[in-house]
């Protein structure tokens, strides 16, 4: 799984390199608020699995079942409270700009516990992209 992982997130970032090199936007769903879903017995995020989030920026997950989000270790995010349905939390400017942070969505319904495990990426501010 991992390795899948990692060969659509160079995928992706090639695709992205390119793209920027070529003036077009990169394929990264770029969402503050990522809504959490389940489909049967799978977590269902829609149809991508990778984010984009400006340095900085606060991103929300929301899920209409409980559910948990963890990311790996020494990742540039700092948790906020927590309000009903929703968590939240604030990147940090220093996180290292187009860098792939690996985290675990786990959602808690009908006795089971189910697992995902996206991708987010945090980009320079567009001042600091474009020169």
């Amino acid at each position: 799984m991992r390795r899948m992982i990692g060969i659509v997130v160079t995928a992706v970032l090639l695709a992205g390199a390119s793209a920027a090199l070529a003036g077009v936007s990169a394929p990264v769903k770029t969402i503050f608020v990522i809504k959490i879903g389940v489909t049967g017995h799978r977590i269902d995020m829609g149809d991508k699995y990778i984010y984009g989030a400006p340095l900085g920026e606060t991103i929300t997950w929301t899920c209409d079942w409980p559910f948990s989000v963890l990311f790996e270790l020494n990742a540039p995010l700092d948790m906020l409270p927590r309000e009903g349905k929703e968590l939240k939390m604030k990147g940090r400017p220093d996180a290292v700009p187009n860098r792939c942070y690996e985290y675990v969505v786990a959602v808690y319904k009908d006795g089971e516990v189910l697992i995902l495990d996206p991708v987010i990426i945090f980009y320079p501010p567009e001042k600091d992209r474009n020169g």
